[in-house]
């Protein structure tokens, strides 16, 4: 899809998804916005009105098909800006743990962690099943391209397929 078309579509999805008064919960859908697999992307909006003018969103998404047991990632809006997103990807033997941070001038403040499990995935119940393998902290700007060097053979820099699913801005 037509990246015009997926902001039309997304734009009148949210249009129909107006805070009220006080806070509230909207469960919005983003069927057939991701080509591949349009029933793996499922989303949901939370507004807080704050002080007048201004609303912080967040939007859960579910993004398929990048790790073995699936990913949820939080994007954090404010005055349909976005703000930070908290990214988690689940793997078979561990997982990890992406926060943006979206920066003034453009730029945008990456730190990812990297756990391994440290018992099957069954078996895993709390922090303590894991072990962290690296912890990285990287620059990127909007468009992805990777800013600062990263010293890890294992390193896969995921930002432009977060960008396909997440927009920067919410229209209304």
């Amino acid at each position: 899809m037509k990246t015009a078309d997926f902001l039309l579509l997304l734009s009148l999805l949210l249009a129909s998804c107006q805070p009220k008064g006080n806070n509230s919960e909207k469960h919005i859908s983003n069927e057939g916005l991701n080509r591949k697999a349009p029933d793996e992307v499922k989303n949901r909006m939370i507004t807080t009105p704050q002080k007048a003018g201004a609303i912080d969103t967040t939007v859960t998404y579910s993004i398929e098909g990048l790790s073995a047991e699936g990913s949820e990632l939080k994007a954090h809006y404010v005055q349909d800006t976005i703000r930070n997103i908290t990214w988690n990807l689940y793997g078979e033997t561990g997982q990890s743990i992406i926060k943006y941070v979206f920066l003034k001038n453009g730029l945008v403040s990456a730190e990812e962690k990297n756990y391994v499990y440290e018992k099957s995935i069954t078996e895993v119940n709390d922090p303590g099943d894991m072990k962290l393998r690296s912890h990285l902290k990287y620059t990127v700007d909007t468009a992805g391209k990777l800013l600062t060097d990263v010293d890890d053979p294992d390193f896969v820099n995921v930002f432009n397929e977060m960008k396909a699913h997440v927009p920067f801005i919410l229209l209304k």
